[in-house]
């Protein structure tokens, strides 16, 4: 992660997502958003008002452990995981959540490569998988959408 993060201007969706963010961090009533796996950090200039931590262990200065906060925003990271390892990356983003998580989640393979060749996305699975997953995981699913990936918005 901190190879390719080094090398490109990767990890830069963030803010694309803004929107959804807001309202749905108004919705829920939190004051403080995590952007888990904040990448280039995009989200953050587009929160006026919230206060907003940013955690990525690909970008050293954004490695540290974050504390919790009302929500937790994972876009195009969850895909990334390694696959044995999802299970505690999904169990460490439910603990950083006071009120809600949002999440993105691609469903396809990612145009860009490894060092090692492999594909960045490292779990690529259908909508109904990744809804299971997060169900297991005790995500209380408020609702999604299936527009460019998977959307996801919930409640702890």
């Amino acid at each position: 992660l901190r190879a390719k993060h080094a090398q490109e201007q990767w990890g830069k969706s963030g803010g694309s997502h803004a929107a959804e963010v807001l309202a749905f961090a108004r919705e829920i009533g939190a004051t403080s958003v995590l952007d888990y796996g904040c990448g280039r950090a995009t989200l953050a200039p587009l929160l006026p008002g919230f206060l907003v931590g940013e955690y990525d262990p690909g970008i050293e200065g954004k490695d540290a452990l974050p504390v919790p906060h009302g929500l937790v925003v994972a876009t195009d990271v969850l895909e990334h995981i390694e696959p044995e390892k999802l299970s505690v990356v999904l169990e460490h983003i439910r603990s950083l959540a006071i009120k809600g998580v949002f999440a993105v989640i691609a469903l396809s393979l990612s145009r860009v490569t490894l060092a090692n060749g492999q594909n960045s996305h490292l779990i690529v699975e259908s909508a109904e998988w990744w809804l299971e997953q997060l169900a297991a995981n005790r995500f209380l699913i408020c609702r999604h959408e299936l527009r460019k990936g998977l959307f996801v918005w919930m409640k702890t």
